[in-house]
């Protein structure tokens, strides 16, 4: 008789910051999850809004953190005990069966700077994410054929074109060597209002 294998436990993390309009449907998207994830974590670094409360009354944990989306990750992942972080943007649905799909997949185990880590990639993980992980050397993801769905607001407040080519232009400075700091920075300038 085969052992049973025991899935591994989820936490979904979600930095937010001035989200309280998109953030009800991201977290509905994964309230709504069979099975559901152990852990829902908001790591909001000082909203002006109703982000914090917003997070609370929907029955997510909320933390405090300094700003920058790696800072609030980083906090999310440091308070979670699951085996499997799933790092969520705040305007971003999951697709149904994502949390069943990913204790199917059970990830691959691999060893990213000294450390035990757990990667999977939903179809929609960006470019940048997966390639800051590749330059730690990780070569073992799972790609699951699932599909977030993300807020157009940006492609509506730039223009498709306009956000595409800065998207680019991103990238090819990543390539050619750009701190993620000066990325950062030029990011934040390009679509302050």
């Amino acid at each position: 008789m085969a052992a049973s294998v025991v899935p591994p436990t989820v936490a979904v993390i979600i930095p937010a910051m001035n989200e309280e309009k998109s953030l009800p449907t991201t977290l509905q998207s994964v309230l709504a999850q069979k099975p559901s994830p152990q852990e829902i974590v908001v790591v909001d670094p000082g909203s002006t809004d109703r982000t914090s409360e917003v997070a609370s009354e929907c029955g997510a944990q909320v933390l405090t953190s300094p700003r920058g989306r790696a800072v609030q990750m980083n906090a999310g992942a440091r308070n979670t005990k699951a085996d499997v972080l799933l790092f969520l943007h705040a305007d971003t649905g999951l697709p149904e069966g994502a949390v069943a799909a990913i204790q199917v997949a059970g990830a691959h185990e691999c060893n990213v700077a000294g450390q035990s880590a757990w990667f999977l990639v939903i179809e929609g993980f960006s470019f940048g994410a997966v390639m800051r992980l590749a330059r730690l050397g990780s070569q073992s993801f799972e790609f699951l054929p699932l599909a977030v769905t993300t807020s157009a607001r940006r492609m509506l407040e730039k223009g498709p074109l306009r956000q595409q080519l800065l998207n680019s232009c991103i990238i090819i400075a990543w390539y050619l060597g750009a701190s993620p700091e000066q990325l950062r920075d030029w990011y934040r300038y390009q679509i302050a209002p």
